[in-house]
């Protein structure tokens, strides 16, 4: 069975992208696929037009414009949404982790803002197939700031959906949003959704005093949605961002590093958890 979770908030720069590549680096780790019967399998979409996810994963380009030369004509992300038959055909990053890029700032993507409901259903379809065809463990998609239609492709082609948010007004503002465009594709597609969670992201020293309060006032609102927890701001992440290289690899990561764990095994023990209620029906 092959997870499919959307990682979406209308708040620009709280973490998507970090929260994306981290758990895509997690669940492809040597220490992780030992407790799998086989290696884990891990497809990340990038369906933002920043394109961060994509550089982030395919650190053998030294800028954006090396990239752009080699994957504006693959098409990416903007084949599953231009409502054709084709298929996009993933980027190997190594053993077990492939990607589905797009370019940075792809009009071809922007485009999609106009996508008409069957060209969603009809992407929605495109990665059930490349999900079943090419075996994968868990697809990841990240998707850009705001609630265009791109970010709404996105969690109907999902079967979970991540929402990351900083322990600020603005960005814990942006949760009800979600749930509205989640009940909005449950009425339209006929899909139940699942919001898996809502993951703190980039919170420490330097976010406000009231963050604690925020927290207390999420897990009121939202109560068992809320990650127990989550990847604070740190300089390993910094350095991640800067040297692409997964942490379980840049040395002096230690902290991060059992940070990640614990969020990745909560991760992992709410699709369990789900696994357990679906099958029950």
């Amino acid at each position: 069975m092959t997870h499919i979770i959307a990682i979406a908030t209308g708040k620009g720069g709280v973490g998507k992208t970090t929260l994306c590549s981290q758990l895509a680096h997690y669940l492809t780790r040597p220490s992780t696929s030992k407790r799998a019967t086989k290696p884990v399998r891990v497809l990340c979409i990038d369906c933002a037009e920043q394109a961060s996810l994509s550089f982030l994963l395919l650190p053998e380009y030294d800028t954006y414009e090396d990239m752009n030369l080699e994957i504006e004509d693959q098409d990416g992300s903007y084949m599953l949404l231009d409502g054709s038959d084709a298929l996009p055909i993933p980027i190997k990053c190594n053993d077990t982790l492939d990607l589905i890029p797009t370019a940075m700032h792809d009009f071809r993507l922007s485009d999609c803002m106009g996508a008409s409901n069957e060209d969603m259903t009809k992407a929605r379809d495109k990665v059930q197939k490349i999900a079943k065809t090419r075996l994968y463990d868990y697809i990841l998609i990240d998707t850009g700031p705001g609630r265009g239609r791109v970010q709404y492709a996105a969690m109907l082609m999902a079967d979970h959906v991540l929402c990351p948010i900083r322990l600020e007004n603005h960005s814990a503002s942006a949760v009800a949003p979600l749930i509205k465009n989640l009940e909005a594709i449950d009425i339209s597609f006929d899909k139940q959704y699942n919001l898996l969670g809502i993951v703190p992201m980039s919170y420490g020293l330097r976010e406000s005093s009231d963050s604690h309060y925020i927290a207390e006032q999420l897990e009121a609102a939202y109560g068992d949605y809320l990650f127990k927890n989550g990847l604070p701001t740190s300089k390993a992440i910094m350095a991640f961002h800067r040297q692409r290289e997964s942490i379980w690899t840049i040395r002096n990561t230690q902290a991060v590093r059992a940070n990640m764990e614990k969020l990745g095994k909560e991760f992992l023990s709410r699709l369990k958890q789900w696994e357990k209620e679906n099958a029950r029906g």
